[in-house]
């Protein structure tokens, strides 16, 4: 993590504890870091399930003889999808209790994390356009989120890729409240256009600079 990239996270600024409340959540992680650092600069390792024993109504005395969980991460640029699941998996072995045994499955498809240059002409010209129509300097920052594609793309083709969406962070992307400003459409009919012609006057070269 560089200082660039930590400026950055800053420059648009976020109250963490209303940040925790908004969530009902008590302060949890490194402190070393801000919240805004630790959901878009660092990478994650969340326990999304846990079970094992009887789970029925009434009681039970007898201890479960098998318990499981279910992991997933979120990586950053430079990190290997498999180097990373080796090292949760060397952790979790490493502080196993005397007698427990750990079996891992993996479900295939890890993808590496995906990020354009400071300087490439694609952000560039977002950049550009956004501070036209809006009248301010864009706020550069990371997200947490994870576009499969974005990486395929890249690796296979050797394309990168722009995602210039309009979304807002109150429009809660795939809860079940999820949703969607009308007003967005519009301003995307209108944004696109100018983005698409933005980069009609970047040459060729400037791309190729950036493979």
């Amino acid at each position: 993590m560089t200082d660039a990239l930590r400026t950055e996270c800053a420059s648009l600024p976020l109250d963490e504890a209303a940040w925790y409340t908004e969530f009902r959540a008590s302060p949890f992680g490194d402190h070393a870091y801000t919240v805004r650092e630790r959901t878009t600069l660092r990478p994650t390792v969340e326990v999304n399930g846990m079970w094992g024993g009887y789970t029925g109504q009434r009681d039970k005395t007898v201890p479960p003889a098998e318990r499981h969980a279910k992991l997933t991460m979120r990586l950053v640029p430079g990190q290997d999808p498999a180097a990373a699941q080796a090292a949760v998996k060397a952790h979790l072995e490493r502080h196993a209790p005397p007698g427990v045994t750990l079996e891992f499955s993996y479900r295939p498809g890890g993808t590496r994390a995906y990020t354009l240059s400071a300087d490439h002409p694609l952000r560039a010209a977002a950049a550009a356009v956004l501070r036209r129509e809006k009248g301010a300097e864009p706020a550069v920052m990371r997200l947490g989120g994870t576009v499969p594609i974005t990486t395929l793309f890249q690796e296979q083709l050797g394309m990168d890729r722009l995602m210039f969406g309009l979304a807002s962070p109150d429009e809660d992307a795939h809860a079940p409240n999820e949703f969607f400003r009308l007003s967005s459409l519009e301003e995307g009919l209108r944004l696109w256009p100018l983005l698409l012609t933005e980069l009609a006057g970047v040459p060729p070269e400037a791309f190729r600079r950036t493979a």
